[in-house]
């Protein structure tokens, strides 16, 4: 039996793998507010590992954010994601600008199993997905959620409260892994 469901398909973050660097640690974005004040679309230097989550042109917006993440190089390697929400402030520094302001969502600290992806999926033949989770920031009985084998079964997964946010600025920080990417989906 399929269920439909108001949940959003899996989405890949980035078609091809960060090399973990640093773990980002964002300072408020000044940016100039356009005609319609109101709308909350204000571009800034956002990059690479940033998702939407608003609706644009109405409709109801998610309350959780589920993640998948994966990497190279080897089985039982590390890497660190840090999640950082951004909200819209408008009327910051005058009347003509905004400010986008952060705000950390939540850290998981990520091992990689021994189980490669598949070719030509979003998860290659050449990735291993994560079998270990552990939550390094956030509630983990309330607003961080995961769900973590730790026994090479495929498919550690996390989930957190979006706290309101418009936005998700996710950076991946460098400790043994050589790659690091997610797949993530909305609820």
């Amino acid at each position: 039996m399929l269920i439909e469901t108001r949940s959003s398909p899996w989405r890949k973050l980035r078609a091809t793998n960060f090399t973990p660097g640093t773990l980002a640690n964002p300072a408020p974005m000044r940016v100039t507010v356009p005609g319609d004040k109101s709308s909350g679309q204000l571009d800034g230097p956002w990059g690479d590992g940033v998702v939407e989550v608003c609706q644009r042109g109405g409709g109801v917006s998610p309350e959780w954010c589920a993640v998948k993440p994966f990497g190279t190089d080897l089985a039982d390697e590390i890497f660190n994601l840090r999640v950082w929400g951004a909200n819209l402030c408008l009327g910051a520094g005058g009347t003509d600008f905004g400010s986008w302001e952060f705000l950390l969502v939540c850290e998981l600290a990520v091992t990689l199993g021994n189980v490669a992806g598949t070719a030509g999926c979003a998860i290659t033949a050449t990735d291993f997905e994560a079998d270990a989770i552990t939550v390094t920031y956030g509630n983990d009985d309330f607003s961080t959620e995961f769900v973590s084998a730790s026994n090479d079964v495929r498919g550690a997964t996390a989930r957190f409260k979006l706290l309101g946010c418009q936005r998700l600025l996710f950076s991946f920080g460098t400790n043994t892994a050589a790659s690091a990417n997610l797949l993530y989906r909305f609820f």
